[in-house]
């Protein structure tokens, strides 16, 4: 929650529409209406979206108007496939890439794809969308409504190192949005320990950072 409240803080002001179209179990979406911000969340679980709901108008201070939830995909969006310039900050964390983690079985979601090709042409479906949505930054009148976007990395033997920050910088050149900033931020997971024999027996370091890419759309 803490790194989530300060991208936050650091990119939008009170007011401001927050958009999570991975949003799960919701710490962007708490954070962003904890923080005095509308928000909307795309998630396809509907208990996470019920969770996040309760969680939001019980405990911090936003307008049941201002909190929008979608049990929908949040690659494509089509509640706003017509919308353009109206999102003031996007942040999201979407799943990781070789199926880390499995959120159910809906084979919209981004978390069942083992390829990395596939993966990536969802990924870029979702970026354009995103593009579309996010309000233009003025570099000259330094303002900035960014895509933040918190990715990791993935092994898988033989294939080798995949890291989704790479993938999605080249996709998010090739589809026009500037690379603002990069942020690298440490994870203390207790995964780790459970990590390191594996990463000895193949040679590996242990990777314990996550990256965040800033995007804007000038």
């Amino acid at each position: 929650p803490e790194q989530s409240k300060w991208l936050i803080d650091f990119y939008s002001k009170k007011g401001d529409l927050v958009l999570d179209n991975f949003c799960g179990r919701g710490t962007n979406i708490i954070a962003a209406a904890y923080m005095g911000r509308k928000v909307i969340g795309y998630d396809l679980s509907q208990t996470n979206l019920n969770l996040i709901e309760a969680a939001c108008l019980e405990h911090t201070p936003i307008n049941r108007s201002d909190l929008r939830l979608y049990n929908s995909c949040g690659v494509g969006m089509v509640e706003f496939e017509r919308a353009k310039d109206m999102i003031d900050l996007v942040i999201n964390d979407m799943p990781y890439i070789y199926q880390a983690e499995s959120y159910g079985n809906d084979p919209r979601d981004l978390s069942n794809y083992k390829n990395v090709d596939e993966f990536n042409m969802q990924v870029k479906k979702s970026m354009i969308n995103l593009k579309r949505l996010i309000k233009p930054s003025v570099w000259k009148d330094k303002e900035f409504h960014p895509i933040v976007m918190k990715v990791g990395s993935g092994r898988r033997g033989e294939t080798g190192l995949i890291d989704m920050a790479t993938e999605l910088e080249i996709i998010g050149r090739e589809i026009g949005l500037v690379l603002h900033d990069k942020i690298i931020n440490t994870l203390n997971s207790a995964f780790q320990s459970f990590n390191v024999g594996r990463c000895i027996e193949n040679h590996y370091t242990v990777k314990s950072h996550e990256t965040n890419l800033v995007f804007v759309k000038y």
